[in-house]
This record gives C-alpha cells, sequence and structure tokens, in this order.
C-alpha cells in the first residue's frame, strides 16, 4: 500500500512538473511580474526591459544580416570601450530634443544618412514606439492590449548625431548575457535603408544573471494580459 501511494504521488509530481517545463495551460499570457504590480515594480521593470531587448536577421546595406541580444547603443572608436546607453538621443522634425527608450522601442529604420565635411553628420531613424504612455498612467488607466495598440502607439522621426564626444560613431551593440561585454553588432550608418528592424522583448535572466525565463515586457500589467489579444502567451510544446 505505501509503495502504492508513493507511486502516485511521484506520478502527480512528475505530471506538475512537466505541465510548468512544457508550457501545460497553453495560451496563459505571459508577464514579468510576480506579487504586487504597483508604480515601483512597473517603474523597475521598464528599465529592464530597455536592457533586455533583441533584434534577429537585420539587414545591413552590405547584403550581411545580424542579431543581438541585451541591446544597448554606444559611440565606438575601433573598439567597443565606449558607455552604452539604452536611449535613442537626438531631435526631432521639429528640432526639439529627443530621447526615446529602448524599453518602448517596437521597430526602427534607418531613414538617412545627412551632414559631410561642412555640417555635423547624422543618421535619420523612423521609429515606432509603443506604448506612449509611462507606468503612471498604465496603471491609472488600465488599458486592454488592444486599446494600447490603438490609442498608444505612434511613429516618429529622430536626427541622431553619428558622432560622440570621443569621435567614436553610434552603434547597436549586443551581448550574450548579463555579464558578458558589449560587442558592436552594426553602426546605424550601416543598417539597410527604408528596412524595419523589429525590437523583440528578452528574457528576464539575461539581465539578472538568474534563472527567469519570462519576457521582459514591462507593460504586461493586469489590464493588458486579460485582453485576448494580448498575443504573448505560453505555446504548447509538442
Amino acid at each position: 500500500m505505501r509503495n502504492q501511494c508513493s507511486l502516485f504521488v511521484w506520478v502527480l509530481a512528475t505530471v506538475a512538473l512537466l505541465g510548468a517545463d512544457t508550457g501545460a495551460g497553453s495560451g496563459e499570457p505571459q508577464t514579468p511580474y510576480r506579487g504586487k504590480v504597483d508604480q515601483a515594480a512597473v517603474e523597475r521593470m521598464r528599465s529592464l526591459t530597455a536592457k533586455t531587448r533583441e533584434v534577429h536577421n537585420v539587414e545591413l546595406a552590405n547584403g550581411q544580416s545580424v542579431s543581438g541580444y541585451n541591446l544597448a547603443l554606444m559611440y565606438v572608436r575601433n573598439l567597443p570601450s565606449g558607455e552604452p546607453f539604452w536611449n535613442f538621443v537626438g531631435q526631432d522634425e521639429t528640432g526639439r530634443a529627443s530621447s526615446i527608450s529602448l524599453s518602448d522601442v517596437s521597430r526602427i529604420s534607418l531613414v538617412s544618412t545627412t551632414g559631410g565635411i561642412l555640417s555635423a553628420p547624422y543618421v535619420v531613424l523612423e521609429i515606432e514606439i509603443f506604448p506612449t504612455l509611462g507606468p503612471k498612467e498604465l496603471l491609472e488607466l488600465k488599458p486592454t492590449f488592444s486599446a494600447l495598440k490603438n490609442s498608444y502607439q505612434k511613429e516618429v522621426r529622430v536626427r541622431v548625431p553619428r558622432r560622440g564626444s570621443s569621435k567614436g560613431e553610434i552603434c547597436l551593440v549586443s551581448q550574450n548575457n548579463g555579464a558578458a561585454p558589449y560587442s558592436v553588432l552594426a553602426k546605424l550608418s550601416d543598417l539597410k535603408p527604408n528596412t524595419a528592424i523589429e525590437f523583440d522583448y528578452g528574457v528576464l535572466g539575461k539581465v539578472l544573471g538568474k534563472y527567469r525565463s519570462e519576457p521582459a515586457i514591462w507593460c504586461a500589467t493586469p489590464s493588458v494580459i486579460a485582453d485576448e489579444e494580448y498575443p504573448y502567451r505560453i505555446q504548447m510544446k509538442k
């Protein structure tokens, strides 16, 4: 009898473990939040989201393609020895200062490069921002995912300086995990013009240095993931 009970408990534990690993309950929304979702938690996750973005099969002007994880921007001269940062910083079409966090970027494309001997060189980027509201508004308004897509998404053009104070050129850099040094993925000026680059969400574990398989989607709050149109869901492995 004891052996039968032990076998029954082992079977239940195995089923539970397999369910967790294989995505049992397929269709459940994925969110990085555990416990209370308040403004402090959302602001922290927004910061982590900026540092875990990734891109795949990015087309370059020379015909090559590259992929990278834990993206950042850096002004690079020879070797990637500059300081990483996580905002596209420049000017919008009206000449006003603009700073767009990687946490809020869904895609970019290179429109043109400008400048030369007599003027400062720039890259002009078209950037799709999603969402356009911050943590405080997200929690107060409690939008659905559909409402976010319909009302809190926009495209802007930003003129980003190609050269920094170190004379280095603005580059996308990446790292394989949170402890690895950054390496150059591509100069922004080397991107294939007018070709969309999708920014995907990376997993928390790559920046936290411990096992967390959830995607770092800072806007995945309760009202957003309750929407049937929310696309980031656990998929059943076959």
